[in-house]
């Protein structure tokens, strides 16, 4: 498993060359000098090489407004998603964006986008947009993406993998 990690980081770096400039400068693990969720990088590597590799499709590239309506939107689909399988009280992190989000936190049954980071990281669901998208889609699976690391659940005191890997 260990070798499985080091070639999927070492291909991410290799490859990730071809769409960005420095790897190293996405989703970084700190915000203003502190941590903010470790894994990040894992995740946002782990999500470059299935892409690179063709696990799950790139998507088009949007900048500005266009690119927050589209994740808005399918972090919705998610949350109904998150619904239809009882996980309910949780934080959502796009690693490579970063936008945090929250579902059934304050709004019982309500997602929140682009929400101040929490101070409790306990029951966060972190994907990137493209991991995001594959999911929605249906092109991916929950499974497909536990096991192809790029979806992490961090401390998760609530078992929302275990929910979320229910058909």
């Amino acid at each position: 498993m260990k070798k499985r990690k080091v070639s999927c980081f070492l291909a991410a770096i290799l490859f990730s060359t071809i769409t960005f400039a420095c790897p190293f400068h996405m989703s970084m693990e700190y915000d203003d000098n502190r941590p903010v969720l470790p894994g990040t990088m894992q995740l946002t590597l782990a999500g470059m090489y299935a892409e690179q590799t063709g696990i799950i499709k790139p998507v088009t590239q949007l900048e500005g407004l266009p690119a927050f309506q589209r994740a808005s939107w399918w972090l919705t689909l998610f949350s109904r998603k998150l619904e239809f399988h009882g996980v309910e009280g949780v934080h959502i992190l796009l690693a490579d964006v970063p936008i945090w989000s929250s579902y059934g936190i304050s709004n019982e049954g309500r997602l929140e986008v682009d929400i101040t980071p929490p101070e409790d990281l306990a029951n966060t669901i972190m994907l990137t947009h493209v991991s995001l998208q594959a999911i929605i889609n249906g092109s991916l699976s929950m499974q497909e993406a536990f096991s192809n690391n790029i979806i992490l659940i961090h401390k998760d005191n609530i078992k929302i993998k275990e929910k979320l890997m229910r058909s």
